[in-house]
């Protein structure tokens, strides 16, 4: 059953907004927004930062299926701010994704800015943590080798 436009926006809303009255309702709500057409991972990005394990892994599943390219730049902003535990596990989520491009834009978003302001210092902490956190690869080395050149004092030790 696809979703028009305003159900999955309807729906992305009770299922943040915890505007469901039992565990069955949730889940009906989550198999409505996995079969809908036209998600994106801003729709679900948020569900890798809540305590509920069934949101989490939903939103894990329907990312993994979605394989969207504004994946981490969605997953940056919506880390701005959240708890740490909360970043920590949604981190640990994302990085696993295994996602195309991946490291290609940590690397841009790691990369020293050509004017730096607190958004792209923001930007470039939640990046690094994101490759710091994330499991070692052979694409990630060369970048865990270069932060570790460039960075001063407390920050190599991570």
């Amino acid at each position: 059953m696809a979703l028009f436009q305003s159900d999955l926006k309807d729906t992305v809303r009770r299922l943040s907004n915890k505007e469901f009255t039992s565990a069955e309702e949730r889940d009906e709500l989550l198999s409505r927004l996995e079969t809908s057409e036209g998600v994106r991972a801003r729709d679900v990005i948020w569900m890798l930062f809540r305590p509920d394990r069934v949101l989490r892994d939903s939103g894990l599943k329907m990312l993994g299926r979605l394989r969207d390219p504004e994946t981490i730049d969605v997953f940056v902003a919506e880390a701005r701010n959240k708890p740490e535990a909360a970043t920590k596990a949604a981190i640990a989520s994302v990085t696993s994704l295994g996602l195309p491009g991946f490291d290609q834009r940590i690397a841009q978003l790691i990369a020293t800015p050509a004017k730096e302001t607190k958004d792209t210092r923001e930007t470039q902490s939640i990046a690094k943590r994101i490759l710091l956190e994330g499991p070692a690869t052979p694409q990630t080395q060369a970048l865990l080798w270069q932060l570790a050149g460039e960075a001063l004092g407390d920050e190599r030790l991570p």
